[in-house]
């Protein structure tokens, strides 16, 4: 065997090599993509559930959000509660829709998040009114509250 067939060989091998290297690549980036996408989708939800936790345990809250619900006047302390309490939740849309631009929240959290704000203004008759007060302050968000808000759907049911 002569000095060009070795290295001919060396070139099939070499050549061999970098293929399966792009495999092996493109697998880890595969799993690492789907290992963001579930850790974030993780975050948002961990975040949801503090959410729910604070409202079970603070009955000021609880009795700030029943009266929203039955249209009852709030005094300056409720109304300061019901703020915070709409600010949080815009903030955890916004959170969603930023993970949306990234890929990072695939199209069954994304329908799920947009049924959350349908069910979220439904409940809590005034909360559109309050973050739309809200975004009088923060213009940038308005675009995401109105992506989230206007075009909800029903989350898909696990087939």
């Amino acid at each position: 065997m002569n000095w060009e067939a070795i290295g001919a060989v060396g070139e099939v091998g070499g050549a061999i090599a970098v293929v399966g290297t792009l495999i092996y690549l493109a697998a880890q980036i595969r799993h690492s993509s789907e290992s963001t996408l579930a850790s974030t989708q993780f975050a948002i939800m961990a975040e949801f559930n503090r959410m729910h936790e604070v409202l079970v345990q603070d009955r000021d809250l609880l009795d700030t959000l029943r009266k929203v619900k039955s249209g009852e006047d709030l005094d300056p302390l409720e109304e300061r509660v019901f703020h915070h309490y709409g600010n949080r939740l815009l903030n955890q849309w916004v959170a969603i829709q930023l993970a949306r631009n990234h890929g990072a929240v695939d199209d069954d959290f994304w329908a799920t998040a947009k049924a959350d704000v349908a069910r979220a203004c439904g409940d809590w008759p005034g909360l559109d009114q309050k973050i739309t007060e809200m975004l009088g302050h923060y213009p940038a968000s308005w675009e995401v509250f109105e992506s989230l808000h206007t075009s909800s759907e029903a989350p898909r049911s696990a087939e």
